[in-house]
């Protein structure tokens, strides 16, 4: 006759019956081995939530702090903020003359092709 391996208790039933089985398992040492080996997994799910809690609040926190650095860095260093260079008054007068000479310019037509002409 095969016997009846207990997984929760780590033992041999010596007969395979299913009167046998029922008192096995209705006994105190199996119902005791069986909330042990569950009582793990939930100790370990226990242990995994604190840690994905604790990540959470170490981000949150990181976040709290970063936001204000972050948006001071923006405001810093975007481009619309950013100093122009140095430029003498006069160079800067040139300079808005091209601008506008080249906003005056009108754009070929189609088929034109641009012509340069020699200053001699």
């Amino acid at each position: 006759m095969p016997r009846y391996y207990c997984d929760y208790c780590d033992a041999y039933l010596t007969h395979d019956s299913a009167s046998v089985r029922k008192q096995h398992v209705t006994g105190f040492k199996h119902k005791a081995n069986v909330r042990a080996y569950y009582a793990l997994f939930e100790q370990q799910l226990c242990i995994h939530e604190e840690q994905i809690r604790a990540r959470e609040f170490q981000q949150s926190r990181r976040q709290a702090i970063q936001a204000p650095m972050y948006h001071q860095f923006q405001q810093q260093f975007h481009p619309a903020a950013m100093r122009q260079p140095y430029m003498h008054p006069q160079q800067q007068q040139q300079q808005q003359q091209q601008q506008q000479q080249q906003q005056q310019q009108p754009p070929p037509k189609e088929g034109q092709k641009w012509s340069f002409s020699k200053q001699t």
